[in-house]
């Protein structure tokens, strides 16, 4: 045993950077990690992980790249997840005109990117045949492993190796699905397994829990936060929990913003119409833009939404259409967002003086003259005033819930509300606009 490197450095606010440089050493290694007072030289701490030496990696086409800025490369490009996840093969259901029309469908509104939580279904046939679809639409995969912590490590890596045999459009590995903290040794043993195997296409975690003790289970950091329905959540403690997300300073974050009404997840409502329509409230266009909103805010730079399938589920049809209009307007302004969202330029955090509640206020900027201000209501009810830096004067409101008046702004919002300043089209002109898009939707089928 003999030391190939020592470096001691300052924290960077709660977090600190490492570089060693390169080394003359290749293989399995130990990294000792030791935290103390800088004055006392007490030791507050220490951890051991195992790592591995390796040369700089150069993805393969097709692989994935996390720079440090952690956007997330394929092929040299920059791509921002944008997509769903979908059950077309529920309960072992194997459709494959319909996987194509399902997949289509995602692809026509903008979409990226899938996870399919019944993978199992297509493996249990000839797997290709979906991968084919899926490459043939331009979609990348997030491959289902969330009861990775269930069974062997070994096992795991091997079906992992029968999906790239396969031509798996891969984005990455999904190995954590709100797990427990008693799940945590078998996460770690299999990110590794995984990152053996696959360096170029890393693991994704969805956390509901601590943050800290799951950030070394997974490459990507993700949460959900579903609070549309199901007792109404503001999105004041999901403010506070995405700000220590991003304090961590993962490598990259890929967040699940909300596409779902609760009453789907109740069984007895699902063919009760009227006691579906009492139980919960339909999530709003608003609303739903406000979740994937407040996650650009902090920094995240991939949205999967969830769930496809439950925007046409449920025992009133004539809600379908409305759900997927709503889904494919929040679709098409992440989309308009993505210049902002993947640009290297500090996020300005406006300061709004509350009268009601509690306001945020952020400006994204795109590195060429653009800029855009996402503002989010907080708590149950919101006003407040802020004032717009000068390159974000004659930007007008999306929603109407800003007026604006020179460069001074007023927000007005409820529960999980939104809006978003930027260059017209003006409120009004914007709802004809979707209403447009929505006439021209043809019907959509029940799942």
């Amino acid at each position: 045993t003999h030391m190939l490197a020592e470096k001691k450095v300052k924290p960077e606010s709660q977090t600190f950077t490492v570089a060693f440089g390169r080394l003359d050493y290749r293989g399995a290694a130990t990294l000792e990690v030791t935290v103390a007072d800088a004055v006392s030289k007490k030791i507050c701490g220490k951890k051991d992980m195992k790592v591995s030496v390796v040369p700089t990696p150069r993805p393969k086409t097709g692989e994935v790249f996390i720079t440090e800025e952690g956007d997330t490369l394929i092929d040299g490009k920059k791509f921002m997840p944008l997509g769903f996840y979908t059950s077309l093969g529920r309960d072992g259901k194997h459709d494959l005109e319909k996987t194509k029309r399902e997949l289509k469908r995602i692809r026509d509104a903008g979409f990226n990117t899938v996870l399919e939580y019944w993978n199992t279904t297509y493996e249990a046939r000839n797997v290709s045949d979906y991968y084919d679809i899926l490459k043939a639409n331009g979609l990348k995969l997030l491959f289902n492993f969330s009861g990775g912590y269930k069974g062997e490590v070994a096992t795991h890596v091997a079906r992992a190796r029968r999906q790239l045999d396969a031509g798996a459009p891969l984005l990455g590995w999904y190995i954590l699905d709100e797990a427990e903290f008693t799940h945590l040794p078998a996460l770690r043993a299999l990110r590794r397994g995984l990152n053996e195997l696959d360096p170029g296409h890393p693991t994704w975690q969805v956390n509901i829990r601590d943050i800290e003790p799951f950030l070394d289970v997974a490459d990507v950091l993700g949460g959900d936060h579903y609070l549309v329905g199901k007792g109404q959540g503001c999105l004041k403690h999901m403010d506070k929990y995405m700000r220590l997300a991003a304090s961590c300073k993962p490598a990259t974050m890929w967040y699940c913003p909300q596409c779902f009404n609760w009453a789907n997840y109740t069984k007895s409502l699902l063919n009760d119409r009227e006691k579906y329509i009492a139980a919960e409230p339909e999530p709003e266009l608003n609303q739903l833009l406000a979740i994937a909103l407040l996650h650009a805010s902090h920094g995240v730079k991939g949205f999967i939404f969830y769930m496809y399938d439950d925007i046409f589920t449920g025992p009133v049809p004539e809600l379908y259409a409305r759900r997927w209009a709503d889904v494919k307007e929040v679709a098409r302004t992440m989309k308009s967002l993505e210049p902002f969202v993947l640009s290297t330029e500090p996020r300005e955090i406006l300061k709004p003086v509350d009268a009601k509640g509690k306001t945020r206020a952020v400006v994204m900027r795109d590195g060429t003259g653009g800029a855009r201000v996402l503002v989010l209501g907080l708590d149950y009810a919101n006003e407040a005033t802020f004032t717009l830096p000068d390159d974000c004067r004659g930007l007008v409101s999306t929603f109407g819930n800003c007026r604006i008046a020179g460069d001074r702004v007023t927000f007005t919002g409820g529960l999980v509300s939104c809006d978003l300043l930027q260059p017209g089209p003006t409120g009004r002109e914007w709802e004809d606009e979707k209403l447009l898009h929505l006439n021209k939707e043809p019907p959509c089928a029940a799942f």
